[in-house]
């Protein structure tokens, strides 16, 4: 709306913005803090690179909130497009695909030990076979959520990442149509201008009049179209 339509926001759509973005921060951060109770000290590498990389994205994100407030498509165009706002989006990216990577590492580690033990516990005594079989069981289940935790914060990051992209597009596409406006405009006030001097050298009978009117006609439906255009373009 900021960006296409010119809309200003008001202060309530900017603070439910920004409780939705804290929201989504704050369940990353539980995120990570469960995938290092499960995977142990092996993670803790990775999860601290994720907690420095949200901190700048926060600190970037709210430039970015700030500048929505103002309302202005040009403000918040360049906090859009700020290379240290798209860095931070790139750090963070690096930082959750690290840990993915740590914690899947983690999980095949844990998978070939529990193996191994029940290998064992069933060599040593069949008795144990039932005991082993339910920790297998609440040891899979464990797998599953955190694969399926990991799962679902790839989804909301892709669906994020495509959201910014399809404003950004949209952004290009109105400064776009502003500057294909004003050439169009600067071309029909000259072929207006021009056909106004033709016909006021022309006698009112003149066989080419009716051909100078349509060019009068044709240059205020292009005339048309150029204010349509700077209206997407603009605040309009």
């Amino acid at each position: 709306d900021v960006l296409v339509l010119g809309q200003r926001l008001s202060r309530q759509d900017v603070a439910d913005w920004a409780d939705r973005y804290a929201a989504a921060s704050a369940d990353s951060q539980a995120a990570t803090a469960a995938a290092l109770d499960d995977a142990g000290e092996n993670l803790t590498d990775a999860a601290d690179q994720v907690d420095t990389a949200r901190s700048e994205l926060d600190r970037q994100v709210g430039v970015v909130l700030e500048q929505l407030e103002t309302g202005e498509s040009e403000r918040v165009s360049a906090a859009l497009l700020d290379p240290a706002y798209l860095a931070a989006q790139a750090e963070f990216d690096r930082a959750l695909d690290g840990q993915i990577a740590g914690l899947a590492a983690d999980l095949d580690d844990t998978t070939s030990a529990e193996r191994l033990n029940e290998l064992h516990s069933v060599t040593i005594a069949l008795a144990l076979f039932t005991a082993a079989i339910g920790a297998w069981a609440i040891f899979n289940r464990r797998l599953r959520r955190s694969r399926a935790r990991l799962a679902e914060e790839h989804e909301q990051r892709l669906e994020t990442e495509a959201e910014l992209f399809q404003l950004q597009k949209m952004e290009a596409l109105g400064m776009m149509a502003d500057g294909v406006a004003h050439d169009v405009k600067n071309l029909t006030l000259i072929i207006s201008e021009s056909a106004k001097d033709v016909r006021a050298t022309l006698p009112s009978e003149h066989p080419a009049s009716l051909a100078v009117g349509r060019i009068e006609e044709a240059t205020r439906q292009a005339d048309d179209v150029a204010r349509a255009l700077l209206a997407f373009g603009r605040k309009d």
